[in-house]
């Protein structure tokens, strides 16, 4: 699929209109299949409200993809427990869910990660299929299923980063995490599609 800019900036202008004043809630876990299905099994990591206008400024062309900057009521998510958060949905103020976004980090040596934790390395994006820890070099390559990564496996998701791209993954509870910036951009010239918060 291949959007023009001016339908991926409409399309994008509707995605940000939709989460005018809702919010964004991280959580531990497995995603579900989709924005629609219920949560089972996941707990919430922490919370950031959208300001009542979610776009902030104006959407720009970026390379191939429309970008635009997401606006919050503060700069801070409240945490509400410890874990590693997997994947965030952002609700409108129904509440409702608009989009599920897939969490991410880069590749870090000798750590500890958990089923369902997303790293990007080498340009790719990997979710761990069994926890453990990382080696102290390297990385997971190419894009297979079973990728050993010292005691942790990965397998290969996709090309490119996650919908999510978190500078913080492990959250510690009873404390803040600043938000220094977060973005929405939508390819208009590729398929995948990403959100950028660190």
């Amino acid at each position: 699929m291949n959007l023009s800019a001016a339908a991926g900036t409409s399309a994008l202008t509707a995605l940000f209109t939709a989460l005018n004043g809702g919010t964004l809630n991280l959580y531990t876990g497995t995603p579900p299949a989709n924005v629609a299905a219920a949560l089972s099994g996941n707990t919430l990591i922490g919370t950031a409200t959208f300001a009542s206008s979610a776009l902030s400024g104006s959407i720009t062309t970026s390379g191939d993809n429309v970008v635009g900057t997401l606006a919050f009521t503060s700069s801070t998510f409240t945490t509400a427990a410890a874990g590693t958060v997997t994947f965030a949905r952002a609700l409108n103020t129904t509440p409702a869910g608009v989009i599920d976004l897939g969490a991410s980090s880069v590749w870090l040596p000798s750590t500890t990660v958990v089923v369902d934790q997303m790293c990007t390395n080498g340009g790719n994006l990997y979710i761990c299929t069994t926890g453990g820890t990382t080696a102290a070099s390297g990385g997971p390559t190419g894009t297979g299923t079973a990728i050993t990564d010292n005691t942790a496996v990965w397998s290969y998701v996709q090309p490119g980063a996650s919908t999510l791209t978190m500078n913080n993954v492990a959250v510690t509870a009873n404390l803040s995490t600043t938000i220094q910036s977060a973005t929405l951009s939508l390819p208009i010239t590729n398929p995948v599609g990403s959100a950028l918060v660190t």
